[in-house]
């Protein structure tokens, strides 16, 4: 067998795989739950919660901005986690101009706790609503945000509504890794499936924007039941399809906007710290899907190369060549257009795979080196007996 014979094969199943993506793709988008502006005959008291720490330059937008929202049957609840900048001086000012603001000061760290984990479980122990809604301090948010989550989340009767929120990027490291999350979202994981075939490691949830059905965050115990977690969002969301509550996954980009990381070294330590996690310390399943992702979609572009430099290659191997790469562009349109990515996002698509394959290399090496980043001013220990530990 000739080598224009392998590459062909080759191209054939990435062809296929690219098939099944696009399947995936259309299921997601058609079972995403749009966000309606139908009025609510009552609406349900929500509290909203934010924890945060050292975000001087974010918190003032982010709470103002919840603030100002058309719902009216809601509370506002921010704890300063033992922030070293100027969050809790912003936060009293806030507080003294608008008494809806309720500043909660954070206390000692208790063992065994991560920091975000912990913050939001004493949140929560002091809302008063029938729907929890989790936000980040990084973010900030349309008026009409509140209605038409809590409206997306009545009418579609979801325990657990989640989102990608619009990313804000202008560092070189956002625009070019950072797209990889939304494509996760939209194009690599059928999603669709997993609440109506109870699949716990199919979960949409993002930790930006969480709103949770009051009853059904007590029954899955909360941040307190995924207190050690690195990737409180997954263990929740997880604990959630376990326990066959409803996972509502909606388009928020138009209503919720964050800017997640400021500098490059941001991006890859926030990401490094996560990246694994994910995986729930899996390491053969997150080495084989990485290295999957840079083949799919590297292989192709090779080949074309190798086609159009004058290699003798067979006129199919370039002609497959081409359709793998036409079919990845019109994938990586999908996720630019739902998470409102930066136009030309599709055509940086083989960039933004190999940096973000780099990450997950870096990922894999902290935790299995134990070694250790400082992130929000803490030091985070990449230990990979920290696992995902659902009950």
């Amino acid at each position: 067998m000739d080598i224009s014979s392998v590459i062909c094969q080759q191209q054939t199943g990435i062809i296929i795989f690219l098939a099944a993506l696009g399947v995936i793709t259309l299921g997601n988008l058609l079972t995403m739950r749009r966000l309606i502006s139908a009025r609510l005959y009552k609406e349900p008291r929500v509290s909203v919660m934010v924890p945060a720490r050292n975000e001087e330059r974010n918190i003032e937008r982010c709470v103002r901005s919840l603030l100002n929202q058309s719902y009216n049957n809601y509370e506002l609840l921010v704890l300063n986690d033992d922030s070293q900048d100027r969050t809790g001086e912003i936060l009293a000012r806030l507080a003294e101009e608008d008494e809806r603001l309720r500043v909660l000061e954070g206390t000692f760290l208790p063992e065994g706790w991560g920091g975000k984990n912990w913050a939001c479980w004493r949140l929560a122990t002091e809302a008063k609503g029938e729907y929890f809604l989790f936000t980040d301090a990084d973010t900030w948010h349309h008026p009409d945000m509140l209605h038409d989550v809590v409206a997306a989340a009545h009418f579609n009767k979801a325990d657990l509504l989640s989102g990608f929120p619009k990313q804000e990027m202008e560092t070189p490291a956002e625009k070019l890794v950072l797209p990889v999350l939304g494509f996760a979202f939209s194009v690599l994981s059928p999603f669709f499936l997993s609440s109506s075939l109870a699949l716990a490691w199919l979960v949409p949830a993002v930790g930006q924007f969480l709103l949770f059905h009051r009853d059904a965050y007590t029954a899955i115990g909360g941040h307190a039941a995924v207190r050690n977690s690195l990737v409180e969002d997954i263990a929740l969301g997880r604990r959630i399809i376990k326990m066959r509550y409803r996972l509502v996954f909606a388009p928020i980009s138009d209503r919720v906007y964050c800017r997640m990381y400021r500098t490059n070294q941001e991006v890859l330590n926030g990401l490094s710290r996560t990246l694994l996690p994910v995986f729930n310390f899996n390491l053969p399943l997150y080495l084989f899907a990485w290295g999957w992702m840079l083949y799919v979609f590297w292989q192709p572009l090779v080949v074309l190369g190798l086609f159009l430099s004058g290699i003798e290659l067979s006129f199919s191997s370039g002609v497959y060549a081409f359709l793998s790469i036409l079919v990845s562009l019109i994938l990586w349109v999908v996720p630019t257009i739902v998470h409102r990515f930066l136009w030309y996002t599709p055509l940086f698509y083989p960039l933004v795979i190999l940096l973000s394959f780099l990450t997950a290399s870096r990922s894999a090496y902290l935790h299995l080196t134990r070694r250790s980043t400082v992130w929000k001013g803490r030091r985070v220990e990449h230990n990979p007996k920290q696992v995902l530990k659902e009950q």
